[in-house]
């Protein structure tokens, strides 16, 4: 292990402390699983042009963190969290944007009733492979998160999860989807949203890694994303611009959002019930935070935010969107 991981380990331990009623139902899998979950990878995630990338350092990094990074993250940053809002053990529960099935495990595995939606087909190929492998078994459905109401028109769930998906919707699937799961919710129900980058952040972390590249036009966002540093995305770009597929493509790849359509599609800002955000559940995160806002770029950017809209949570606020809300 490099010791750059090692540290990260060492931190994410001091941040993110595992309870050991959860850890405890932690599965495990051998080599051979994993390696069948690495060719699913490479067969179902992937381009069939990304052999030369796989071979790149970037790329090793990025099938590494596909294989077994995502899950060991999930496990121990996102499934505390949400356990503390509301016991995962027995829990009806949406998860939208499941997926190549690392936080649809991580959820199983705590004993929730999983039901994961996603769009892309060949992605949930490898999220089957992956559960399979870890023993879960959660009721995959190849949908558009629009048109889940339909599809479970008659069921409520205790909660809804969209994991790192509103940003690869359209608007108008974002809203759509936002406003049928937020009914679809069980009194008392809680909705979240997990991993899903801020519009209003200054700097693109999630797709072009570029500064102010969330603010740009879709137009212009295209025409400068081939100067990205990320090769992945610039390959995305490289190829001729259609005047319909182009915007699609920039929004599958992932682009930010923000409190605005929280408030269209759910409901006005005063009536939304913050019950806890990812970055202050724990008192390392909050410790952390506290000094970030005080000395660091980032939390003096979002302590702005906060000056010029004191009405609205900090939560809204926070690089990425990690915040689960109670309904009324």
């Amino acid at each position: 292990m490099s010791a750059g991981r090692a540290l990260r380990r060492f931190g994410d331990r001091f941040l993110y402390p595992m309870p050991r009623q959860l850890s405890s139902r932690f599965s495990e899998i051998g080599d051979p699983a994993r390696a069948r979950i690495e060719a699913s990878l490479e067969q179902n995630f992937y381009s069939p042009e990304a052999g030369g990338y796989l071979r790149s350092e970037e790329g090793r990094q990025h099938l590494e963190g596909q294989v077994s990074g995502r899950l060991e993250s999930d496990r121990r940053r996102v499934i505390p969290w949400l356990d503390a809002a509301r016991r995962l053990d027995g829990a009806r529960i949406l998860e939208i944007g499941c997926g190549t099935g690392s936080s649809t495990v991580a959820l199983c595995e705590q004993g929730a009733d999983v039901v994961a939606v996603d769009l892309n087909r060949r992605h949930m190929a490898v999220a089957r492979e992956r559960c399979e492998a870890h023993g879960q078994k959660p009721h995959f459905v190849v949908a558009n998160a629009a048109e889940v109401a339909e599809l479970f028109a008659d069921r409520r769930f205790d909660f809804v999860i969209f994991f790192a998906a509103l940003e690869h919707m359209t608007y108008e699937e974002r809203r759509v989807a936002m406003a049928n799961t937020w009914n679809m919710l069980a009194p008392g129900g809680l909705w979240a949203v997990v991993e899903t980058p801020n519009r209003l952040h200054y700097f693109d972390d999630h797709s072009a890694k570029l500064p102010f590249y969330h603010w740009l036009p879709d137009e212009l966002a295209w025409d400068y994303g081939e100067r990205s540093p990320r090769a992945a995305f610039r390959s995305t770009i490289s190829g001729v611009r259609d005047a319909d597929d182009y915007r699609l493509a920039l929004q599958r790849f992932g682009r930010g959002i923000s409190y605005h359509e929280f408030e269209l599609a759910l409901a006005p800002m005063r009536e939304l019930q913050v019950v806890s955000s990812l970055y202050t559940h724990t008192p390392g995160l909050r410790a952390l935070r506290w000094v970030q806002k005080r000395t660091a770029l980032k939390g003096r950017y979002q302590n702005l935010l906060s000056q010029i809209c004191p009405e609205i949570s900090p939560a809204f606020f926070e690089p990425w969107l990690n915040l689960i809300l109670a309904k009324r």
